[in-house]
């Protein structure tokens, strides 16, 4: 599962598969779940990033949603604010 989307000029990747081959594990010993990027592009234009740079690892939805912080604001803001563009879901 996951979701790309444009918010203020920037593109961000939330999804639910590990990444990388480590176990994701959280500070309180939860298994993170979602994971939160910002896709940087340099060579290339979306929807092939160049780089993810992580903003978070969550547990569940409803820590995804209110603990997730972008240039200030929830991550439940974000994706029901006006301006955010879904450019794909999966």
């Amino acid at each position: 599962m996951g979701l790309e989307f444009k918010y203020k000029d920037s593109y961000f990747r939330m999804c639910r598969e590990i990444i990388t081959n480590e176990e994701a594990v959280l500070l309180d010993d939860k298994k993170a779940v979602y994971h939160v990027m910002i896709m940087k592009f340099t060579k290339h234009h979306y929807p092939i990033a160049d780089e993810f740079v992580t903003v978070g690892w969550y547990a569940d939805m409803n820590s995804l949603l209110n603990e997730c912080t972008i240039m200030g604001k929830s991550f439940r803001e974000i994706v029901s604010d006006d301006d955010t563009e879904i450019l794909s879901k999966d």
